[in-house]
């Protein structure tokens, strides 16, 4: 599910696989759906935050191109925040 972030540019509100689900491409198969969808709609980038405790997650937006940006003030330092050009 995603929503405008602001102009341009899309939130990935959350994305769960089941842990039977993780490794077998069923995140990467639904990311790259939104991208598509986010295209249409007029997104010309996406971001999104995540927990550092989520290791495989990270593994999967860095593959996809996702690179980190710094935090919102006030942000938990637990939440890390990563942006991609679409």
């Amino acid at each position: 599910m995603y929503d405008q972030m602001e102009p341009n540019v899309a939130e990935v509100h959350r994305l769960f696989v089941t842990e039977q689900g993780r490794g077998s491409g069923v995140g990467r198969a639904l990311l790259e759906e939104m991208f598509i969808q986010m295209r249409l709609d007029g997104y010309t980038a996406v971001r999104f935050s995540s927990a550092r405790f989520l290791t495989h997650a990270r593994q999967l937006y860095e593959s996809l191109n996702f690179v980190e940006i710094p935090a919102p003030q006030g942000a938990p330092s637990y939440v890390y925040f990563m942006e991609r050009n679409l």
